[in-house]
């Protein structure tokens, strides 16, 4: 399938839950960062703010997308394109909507 690990943090970087080979906490808290920074620019400059974040460096390609006051991540091998990483994501980020909100309402 070409994806090498799936990620749920929080938005300050804390890794909820992970699947895959990478090394989960360094990728969360780089993700966590660099959402922050580009979401607060993305505000300013955007009147819908930061959807999705693509990232490519050595090691492949990421994709993350918010859900609820959580951030999903999906790590993947170069070949893969990104609307078909983008596509994952956004199925990954519908299915766990519902159940995401449902625990931030209960906080």
């Amino acid at each position: 399938s070409g994806v090498t690990a799936s990620l749920l943090l929080q938005g300050d970087g804390s890794l909820l839950a992970s699947v895959g080979e990478r090394n989960d906490k360094l990728i969360s808290a780089i993700v966590a960062n660099v959402w922050t920074s580009y979401e607060k620019i993305g505000k300013s400059a955007l009147s819908s703010g930061l959807k999705c974040l693509m990232l490519e460096n050595e090691q492949g390609k990421v994709v993350v997308m918010a859900v609820s006051k959580f951030l999903v991540c999906v790590c993947a091998e170069h070949q893969m394109e990104f609307g078909m990483l983008k596509s994952k994501v956004e199925a990954l980020v519908n299915h766990l909507r519902e159940p995401l909100d449902q625990v931030v309402a209960d906080v």
